[in-house]
C-alpha cells in the first residue's frame, strides 16, 4: 500500500496494530490480576473453613467437659501419648516401602 501512495491507509493500519498490541498487553495484565483475586478468595475460603472447624471442635470439647465425659484436657494429651509414644517404639504404617529397614534401625 505504501508503494501505491496510500499513506493515510497505512497510518490507520499502523495505529490499529499498536492499539491491538496495547489491548493484548492490558488483557494479560487483567488476567493475572483476576488470577490473584481468585487465589485470595480461595485462601479466604480455606481460612474460613478452618476457623469453622476449630469453632466446632472447641464447642464439642466444652460440651464434653460439661457432660463429664472429659475430666481435663490433660487426659486427652495422656491418651495421645499412650497411642503414639515418643520413645520410638511405635510401628510405622504398612504403606512404607522400607518398613523392614525402619524396624532394623530402631
Amino acid at each position: 500500500m505504501a508503494k501505491q501512495n496510500q499513506l493515510s491507509a497505512v497510518r490507520v493500519m499502523a495505529k490499529d496494530l499498536i492499539r491491538t498490541r496495547h489491548s493484548v498487553t492490558k488483557l494479560y495484565a487483567l488476567k493475572s490480576q483476576l488470577q490473584g483475586v481468585s487465589l485470595r478468595m480461595q485462601t479466604l475460603k480455606s481460612t474460613q473453613a478452618m476457623s469453622d472447624a476449630m469453632r466446632c471442635v472447641s464447642g464439642s470439647l466444652v460440651a464434653s467437659y460439661k457432660c463429664g465425659h472429659l475430666t481435663s484436657v490433660g487426659s486427652l494429651s495422656r491418651f495421645g501419648q499412650r497411642r503414639h509414644p515418643r520413645d520410638g517404639g511405635h510401628e510405622p504404617p504398612a504403606e512404607f516401602a522400607g518398613a523392614a529397614e525402619y524396624n532394623a534401625r530402631v
